[in-house]
Protein backbone atom coordinates (compact mmCIF):
# COMPACT_ATOMS: atom_id res chain seq x y z
CA UNK A 1 0.00 0.00 0.00
CA UNK A 2 1.08 3.55 -0.62
CA UNK A 3 -0.19 6.95 0.43
CA UNK A 4 -2.91 8.69 -1.54
CA UNK A 5 -2.64 12.36 -2.52
CA UNK A 6 -4.39 13.34 0.73
CA UNK A 7 -1.82 11.43 2.82
CA UNK A 8 -4.07 8.50 3.74
CA UNK A 9 -3.01 4.92 3.21
CA UNK A 10 -4.56 3.28 0.19
CA UNK A 11 -3.74 1.38 -2.96
CA UNK A 12 -1.03 3.19 -4.88
CA UNK A 13 -1.30 3.77 -8.60
CA UNK A 14 1.73 2.30 -10.36
CA UNK A 15 2.68 1.56 -13.95
CA UNK A 16 3.36 -1.81 -15.58
CA UNK A 17 7.06 -2.25 -16.46
CA UNK A 18 6.12 -4.06 -19.69
CA UNK A 19 3.27 -2.08 -21.25
CA UNK A 20 3.22 1.08 -19.12
CA UNK A 21 -0.47 0.73 -18.24
CA UNK A 22 -1.36 2.37 -14.91
CA UNK A 23 -2.94 -0.01 -12.37
CA UNK A 24 -3.74 -0.16 -8.67
CA UNK A 25 -1.70 -2.49 -6.43
CA UNK A 26 -1.96 -6.25 -6.45
CA UNK A 27 1.17 -7.08 -8.45
CA UNK A 28 4.61 -5.66 -7.90
CA UNK A 29 5.74 -4.96 -11.46
CA UNK A 30 3.11 -5.90 -14.04
CA UNK A 31 -0.58 -5.29 -14.68
CA UNK A 32 -1.64 -8.73 -15.97
CA UNK A 33 -0.71 -12.40 -16.31
CA UNK A 34 0.37 -11.76 -19.89
CA UNK A 35 2.71 -8.93 -18.92
CA UNK A 36 4.03 -10.97 -15.99
CA UNK A 37 4.90 -13.84 -18.34
CA UNK A 38 6.62 -11.40 -20.72
CA UNK A 39 8.68 -9.99 -17.83
CA UNK A 40 9.70 -13.49 -16.71
CA UNK A 41 10.70 -14.44 -20.27
CA UNK A 42 12.77 -11.26 -20.69
CA UNK A 43 14.58 -11.78 -17.41
CA UNK A 44 15.31 -15.42 -18.22
CA UNK A 45 16.64 -14.36 -21.64
CA UNK A 46 18.90 -11.79 -19.96
CA UNK A 47 20.06 -13.74 -16.89
CA UNK A 48 19.69 -17.39 -17.94
CA UNK A 49 17.22 -20.14 -17.17
CA UNK A 50 19.09 -21.28 -14.05
CA UNK A 51 21.12 -19.52 -11.39
CA UNK A 52 23.94 -20.93 -9.30
CA UNK A 53 22.91 -20.40 -5.68
CA UNK A 54 25.37 -21.23 -2.92
CA UNK A 55 24.15 -22.22 0.53
CA UNK A 56 25.75 -20.09 3.22
CA UNK A 57 25.34 -22.96 5.65
CA UNK A 58 26.78 -25.87 3.65
CA UNK A 59 28.72 -24.02 0.90
CA UNK A 60 27.10 -26.34 -1.66
CA UNK A 61 26.02 -24.86 -5.01
CA UNK A 62 22.50 -25.53 -6.30
CA UNK A 63 20.91 -25.21 -9.76
CA UNK A 64 17.83 -23.05 -9.17
CA UNK A 65 15.41 -21.98 -11.92
CA UNK A 66 15.36 -18.21 -12.36
CA UNK A 67 11.55 -18.39 -12.53
CA UNK A 68 11.39 -19.92 -9.02
CA UNK A 69 13.58 -17.16 -7.62
CA UNK A 70 11.39 -14.46 -9.19
CA UNK A 71 7.98 -15.98 -8.46
CA UNK A 72 8.44 -17.79 -5.15
CA UNK A 73 11.51 -16.23 -3.61
CA UNK A 74 14.13 -18.47 -2.10
CA UNK A 75 14.89 -19.53 1.44
CA UNK A 76 18.12 -21.20 2.60
CA UNK A 77 16.22 -24.22 3.96
CA UNK A 78 14.54 -24.81 0.57
CA UNK A 79 17.77 -25.24 -1.40
CA UNK A 80 17.89 -29.01 -0.75
CA UNK A 81 14.91 -29.54 -3.06
CA UNK A 82 17.02 -28.37 -6.04
CA UNK A 83 19.75 -30.38 -7.79
CA UNK A 84 23.39 -29.62 -7.12
CA UNK A 85 25.15 -27.36 -9.61
CA UNK A 86 27.59 -29.30 -11.79
CA UNK A 87 30.60 -27.33 -13.05
CA UNK A 88 31.37 -27.68 -16.75
CA UNK A 89 27.73 -28.01 -17.83
CA UNK A 90 26.07 -25.31 -19.89
CA UNK A 91 22.65 -24.88 -18.31
CA UNK A 92 21.57 -22.67 -21.19
CA UNK A 93 21.80 -25.45 -23.76
CA UNK A 94 22.31 -28.50 -21.51
CA UNK A 95 25.61 -29.47 -23.16
CA UNK A 96 29.01 -29.91 -21.57
CA UNK A 97 31.57 -27.23 -22.17
CA UNK A 98 34.80 -28.38 -23.67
Amino acid sequence: MGKTSDGKLGLALTHCVICGTPYFGGRQFTCSDGCHEELVNRLIAKYGEFKKVISMRTRKAYKVPTRDIMEKGLLEQELDKYPLWVEGVSYVQGTELG
